[in-house]
């Protein structure tokens, strides 16, 4: 479909006929926060200048010093530009993590993501909700989380008896 999902949460925008509520967007960021964090105990990463915070639909990343929220909420930019700027730097982090976690694992030259990360985009499309479209957006996290999601393919291959 248009839009990338975990555990049945839809991740994006395409308004006015699919806008998918906050809510659900939120949802599924704490799905994807926590199985990151996941992978990265798993392998046993240290990722000194990341920790990620799962707290489902209110997850967070900590960066250094600073919690930046891995979530949002309706609102114009007005009031909202700043914590919308949080929100981007929030989502630009996580997929700096996601591609720390992939720099590990590509010890095996065989492991590769389907869509290529660099800086904060993936596959030429950004992260960053900022002022692009929503269909570029909802494009970004859609491949963000089909690189995820092959992530966990890629290390279950490794560990078939799961520990």
């Amino acid at each position: 479909g248009q839009f990338g999902t975990i555990n049945g949460f839809r991740m994006g925008r395409l308004p006015p006929d699919k806008d998918v509520p906050w809510v659900e967007i939120n949802a599924a960021w704490g799905q994807a926060c926590l199985l990151l964090d996941a992978l990265i105990r798993k392998c046993g990463i240290n990722l000194p200048q990341y920790r990620l915070l799962p707290r489902g639909s209110y997850s967070a990343i900590q960066v250094g010093g600073e919690v930046l929220e891995l979530y949002s909420n309706e609102g114009g930019w007005g009031t909202q530009y700043f914590k919308k700027k949080r929100w981007d730097q929030a989502m630009s982090s996580f997929l700096c993590c996601l591609k720390e976690v992939t720099k590990f694992l590509q010890r095996d030259p065989s492991m590769r993501l389907p869509f290529k990360i660099e800086g904060d985009q993936v596959a030429g499309f950004s992260i960053r909700m900022g002022w692009q479209q929503d269909e570029r957006w909802t494009k970004a996290l859609k491949f963000m989380l089909t690189d995820l999601k092959w992530l966990i393919a890629s290390v279950e291959s490794r560990d078939p008896g799961g520990g």
